[in-house]
């Protein structure tokens, strides 16, 4: 796995914190026209009348636009948090280098010299060598 996979992976919970405000902005502008378009041409229909005043309605339906923007930024706090990396910052390198980097998770087993070498002080049987070798460049 690549760093552009983990970012792929894992979206906006890497991402800095402006492209996340950028994000919440088109997700805000996005619902406030939905919202809108339904307040502007179906009023009557819907009965989207909260206290009866239009101005106040409008007022009481953008903050409720808000929420889904909250609520998402405080799972991407509580992720960062969790993995113990920065709220701020891009973090796509730090969780590459901590949970996919093979010089991290490197364990000697998975070395295929390691199984050579036990071939060649007879531990293993070629034929046991042969399934690690054909195990490895399989995957």
């Amino acid at each position: 796995m690549t760093l552009k996979d983990v970012e792929k992976k894992h979206g906006v919970f890497v991402d800095h914190i402006s492209v996340r405000i950028g994000k919440y902005i088109q997700l805000f502008i996005f619902l406030a026209i939905f919202v809108g378009v339904i307040r502007f041409f179906n009023t009557q229909k819907l009965g989207l009348v909260i206290t009866g005043n239009y101005e106040l309605d409008n007022l009481i339906l953008f903050l409720a636009l808000f929420i889904p923007g909250l609520w998402y930024e405080w799972r991407v706090r509580n992720y960062r948090k969790k993995n113990n990396v920065s709220i701020y910052d891009n973090v796509a390198k730090e969780i590459y280098e901590k949970y996919y980097s093979t010089s991290n998770n490197f364990d000697k087993k998975h070395d295929l010299n390691y199984w050579y070498d036990l071939k060649e002080k007879g531990a293993i049987t070629p034929e046991e060598y042969e399934n690690k070798k054909r195990e490895f460049l399989n995957v």
